[in-house]
């Protein structure tokens, strides 16, 4: 019984595919860290059919994560993670640009 429940409410909380989603507004917050540079953080707000949703990407340091993907308004992306009310939660790796 204990361990069904443990898997019913892990799949629960597994990623899934959540389709395709526009870039509507992206906001970046650095702040200094000394030797590691900036800390970067991103907020993304995207949209689909289903509405419109926030997103926080992991923070990273300017000097250590080399050059990460920026994001843009108008981008589409492919994006694997959790719906959390308006809110998505997704790894980094798991968010995808779309190619047309």
């Amino acid at each position: 019984m204990f361990w069904s429940t443990l898997f019913a409410l892990s799949a629960l909380s597994a990623p899934t595919q959540l389709g395709t989603f526009e870039v509507v507004d992206v906001a970046r917050t650095a702040a200094w860290a000394g030797k590691l540079g900036h800390r970067v953080t991103e907020t993304i707000t995207v949209k689909s059919e289903r509405g419109t949703f926030t997103m926080e990407l992991m923070r990273y340091h300017t000097r250590v994560a080399g050059k990460p993907r920026t994001y843009s308004k108008g981008d589409l992306l492919s994006i694997t993670g959790i719906v959390e009310g308006t809110h998505i939660s997704a790894d980094p790796t798991s968010v995808r640009p779309v190619r047309l």
